[in-house]
């Protein structure tokens, strides 16, 4: 067993991705996200939206679903509640990975920029995902580690992205991520 900010993890087999490692962004890095972002405008010109890779199956897969009833997710699954809300304590989102999809609940308070932060989450997993990694209710030890990792790399990548964001001319205050607004409360 090695230790790991306070959890207990299995030995990581060769070729682990620390994605907390990773996705460090040193502070002059502010401006490359933003050479990267297109605008509000250069998006609108394009209709869909950049159609070569939202249908792309190999680059949006598992899916992000948002506004999954979370009793929906974790029914079955008691234990990985306990996990999930005590990984995501300080958050006001939950992410749920699925074999062929990734969910994420977010609280009756999330604000737009847990939207964000969550939606890069997700984004993170989804790449630790099609590594190979599988991550399941029975493994939850796993489960743990690999939604620590995602969840300090997003919390690293997030402020960044955000001023990005702005600078290129995008509305932050308010986001929408939802078709439905479903939230939940913890």
């Amino acid at each position: 067993m090695v230790g790991f900010s306070g959890y207990m993890s299995y030995q990581q087999q060769p070729g682990y991705l620390s994605y907390q490692q990773e996705y460090d962004v040193p502070d002059e890095e502010d401006d490359t996200c933003e050479m990267q972002l297109p605008s509000p405008l250069e998006l609108a010109e394009l209709d869909p939206p950049m159609p070569w890779v939202t249908a792309d199956r190999r680059i949006f897969n598992p899916a992000i679903h948002v506004g999954t009833p979370l009793e929906k997710l974790v029914d079955e699954y008691p234990s990985m509640l306990v996990v999930l809300l005590n990984t995501f304590r300080y958050t006001r989102y939950l992410l749920v990975p699925e074999r062929n999809a990734i969910h994420m609940v977010l609280h009756a308070e999330a604000q737009p920029r847990d939207m964000v932060q969550g939606y890069l989450q997700a984004c993170i997993l989804r790449k630790c995902l099609k590594t190979g990694v599988v991550l399941s209710p029975d493994n939850l030890p796993e489960l743990r580690i690999v939604l620590h990792d995602t969840l300090l790399a997003s919390e690293n990548l997030t402020p960044p992205f955000m001023r990005a964001l702005a600078r290129q001319g995008w509305q932050t205050g308010k986001i929408v991520v939802e078709a439905h607004r479903r939230r939940a409360r913890w």
